[in-house]
């Protein structure tokens, strides 16, 4: 397959691999790493970015209705959302993020499932 995007993996084939592998193999822990939104941040294609991370949410919430549907899974998972680095504050590397915020350095995350329900106990 062609790679559009020169060293960035394309994020389509990543999600539905990793989804068959999911559904045919029912891992305890599954790894999925999205590339897109990085790589179109850093080369100042906001529409671009807009719509990868729109579809990665769109794919979150796939991921999340099967793993809610299926037996094996169902309120036994948990979901952890970060990224790999802060958003930066460097006009060199970065063009969408902007300098104007404080610690942009920072990153976070997000988990819902399992992990939140045994947290908040």
């Amino acid at each position: 397959m062609p790679n559009l995007f020169g060293e960035t993996r394309l994020d389509a084939p990543t999600f539905y691999y990793g989804f068959e592998y999911l559904k045919k193999n029912q891992p305890r822990v599954l790894y999925l790493a999205f590339d897109e939104t990085d790589d179109f941040a850093h080369g100042g294609e906001y529409g671009a970015y807009l719509n990868s991370a729109n579809y990665t949410d769109r794919w979150i919430s796939e991921l999340w209705t099967y793993v809610q549907s299926n037996p094996t899974y169902k309120n036994k998972t948990s979901l952890i959302i970060t990224c790999d680095h802060g958003r930066g504050n460097d006009s060199k590397t970065s063009k969408i993020m902007d300098k104007k915020y404080k610690s942009l350095d920072k990153y976070g995350w997000l988990t819902w499932g399992l992990i939140l329900r045994l947290w908040a106990n």
